[in-house]
């Protein structure tokens, strides 16, 4: 594409060129065929890598017009397609200590379980580092500051079925209301599962609220490779679908 682009830049001479005297007052239909017998008659006898530069040259508009309306096409359709793909389950992992080494298949895994995978995308963040020692101080005095707003922000805007977090992060999410209470936000049956399980920390107004599960211990924790023994699991989705995850996600890690 280069190459060709560097075609382009320089016009080749001409054996003969029309002016617009010799087009004026001319059909659409006249004008293009006095144009192609111009064309033909400068282009011949010219030497093959002459002509192909004079012809990239001559409709280099047209070329240049074509990239740019494919590429166009390409990057709409690309998007469209990867829009229309349903997701799965879309999570966050909170201080991981080494994302490189986080366990995706456990999390595909899950997917396979509820018949999601095939088809269907399953969207992380693993690089989320939420420290206390850092969000216990003033906004000013946090150099990390901008990495805190840019996670509220995503929850806020229901990016995160599930939070996978230690309790460090697990008390954080608290602080920023980043939860939905246990208690309203799961169907008795799962809640009852869960209850010997369940998180309490104190939220924004200061209250205790059943914030979080704690699944320490269980075979998908221990499989998570975080770097880290207390796991916890937070919702704040408010979409049905994000409802629907936490229910069965907690149902397929406590069986």
């Amino acid at each position: 594409m280069r190459e060709m682009m560097d075609e382009l830049k320089e016009k080749p001479k001409e054996a003969t060129q029309l002016s617009n005297l010799d087009l004026n007052g001319l059909s659409l239909k006249e004008r293009h065929r006095l144009k192609k017998e111009n064309l033909k008659f400068t282009t011949d006898g010219m030497p093959m890598g002459t002509k192909v530069k004079y012809l990239l040259y001559y409709y280099k508009e047209f070329l240049i017009g074509l990239f740019v309306v494919t590429a166009v096409a390409v990057v709409l359709a690309i998007s469209i397609y990867k829009g229309s793909i349903p997701v799965a389950v879309s999570y966050a992992v909170v201080n991981c200590s080494d994302p490189n080494e986080f366990n995706y298949d456990v999390m595909d895994d899950y997917a396979k379980h509820i018949g999601k995978y095939e088809g269907y995308k399953i969207k992380s963040d693993t690089s989320i580092v939420l420290r206390k020692d850092e969000y216990t101080k003033e906004y000013e005095e946090n150099a990390n500051s901008q990495n805190y707003i840019m996670f509220l922000t995503t929850s806020m805007a229901n990016s995160y079925d599930v939070i996978i977090t230690n309790e460090e992060g697990a008390e954080y999410c608290a602080m920023q209301g980043i939860f939905y209470p246990l208690e309203v936000y799961l169907d008795s049956t799962v809640y009852r599962k869960i209850k010997d399980r369940i998180y309490v920390a104190k939220g924004m107004d200061g209250a205790e609220y059943e914030c979080a599960v704690d699944i320490s211990g269980t075979d998908f924790a221990k499989s998570l490779n975080v770097g880290y023994e207390d796991i916890y699991i937070v919702f704040f989705g408010e979409e049905k679908h994000s409802k629907e995850v936490a229910q069965s996600l907690i149902e397929y890690i406590i069986r």
